[in-house]
């Protein structure tokens, strides 16, 4: 891909961030679903659309593994939300 979103430093540490926590999904058998900015950035190729996090949908059914699995990541915290969702930090960085 050649195409940069506005924010270009802070999107290339979203995508290293996004990889390590599609790789705990990958063990543990979850396909994420990616959507919001990441997503239409990638449809569109707008360079003008700053891309600050990624949003994945996953099974709620599959929280409680993630969670653990993200306890053993060192520099990583989360937030379990009461709208069925999970906030996934690291440093500034944020996955939800």
């Amino acid at each position: 891909m050649n195409a940069q979103p506005a924010n270009k430093e802070q999107f290339q540490n979203v995508l290293v961030f996004g990889k390590e926590i599609l790789d705990v999904c990958k063990k543990l058998s979850i396909t994420p679903l990616v959507y919001g900015s990441l997503a239409c950035f990638l449809h569109t190729n707008d360079e003008t659309l700053p891309v600050n996090d990624i949003d994945f949908l996953v099974p709620e059914g599959s929280f409680q593994a993630l969670m653990e699995k993200l306890d053993g990541l060192e520099g990583v915290k989360y937030k379990k939300m009461s709208y069925h969702s999970i906030e996934v930090f690291k440093g500034g960085i944020e996955i939800d």
